[in-house]
């Protein structure tokens, strides 16, 4: 059942990998393009971990998260981008992640990002259980100035959920006075944080 378990988490995670990758190719010719498929195949990816999560009755959530963290490591970029992230944390900033030669790998990250997002909203992952092991990776990518200008706040439309856990994620550590990485230059900042919360809520009327 674990190996079965695996393999789901490995194809969900290649599912991602791939979508990155295209959405890199059809960048070039169109950005919206990009994200549609971006959104798509990280969408596919958190329904397959869901259906997989929801048919396990052995899997516990720990295991799970254990292995949804470990699928984080075998995007390509990511643990770059995460050690820039880290380094940028810390007031280094000679890597600039608006420059084009990490844009597959942001997308790659954000990819995850977006899952885990999924997982969330449709109540597969609490937050308060999944705090601990994921918000670092969340907020350092949310709430740095330098990928929120690349693409979170540039093409903010097609990360709506992203928008919507974060405000949730915000909610829970202030209110537990828990630390956030670069909360000077958090995502609820942004001109169209707000928007971004109402665009569901505007798109069922």
């Amino acid at each position: 059942m674990h190996k079965h378990r695996s393999i789901i988490i490995i194809i969900s995670t290649a599912l991602l990998v791939i979508g990155v990758a295209v959405s890199s190719f059809l960048t070039q010719y169109s950005s919206t393009i990009s994200s549609v498929v971006t959104t798509i195949t990280a969408i596919i990816g958190a329904v397959a971990l869901y259906i997989q999560f929801k048919k396990d009755k052995e899997i516990d959530q720990a295991s799970f998260m254990i292995e949804f963290h470990e699928s984080f490591y075998s995007i390509d970029g990511n643990s770059e981008i995460l050690n820039i992230l880290d380094e940028q944390a810390n007031g280094n900033f000679k890597d600039d992640l608006t420059d084009k030669k990490y844009y597959k790998s942001v997308m790659g990250y954000l990819g995850w990002i977006r899952t885990l997002c999924s997982l969330i909203e449709n109540d597969v992952l609490e937050i308060k259980k999944v705090d601990e092991i994921f918000s670092y990776k969340f907020f350092a990518l949310t709430n740095n100035k330098q990928v929120q200008d690349v693409e979170l706040v540039t093409n903010s439309k097609y990360y709506e959920i992203v928008y919507r856990v974060h405000q949730k994620w915000l909610d829970y550590k202030r209110k537990n006075n828990k630390s956030i990485v670069f909360e000077n230059t958090s995502l609820d900042k942004a001109p169209c944080y707000q928007q971004m919360l109402l665009s569901k809520k505007q798109n069922k009327k």
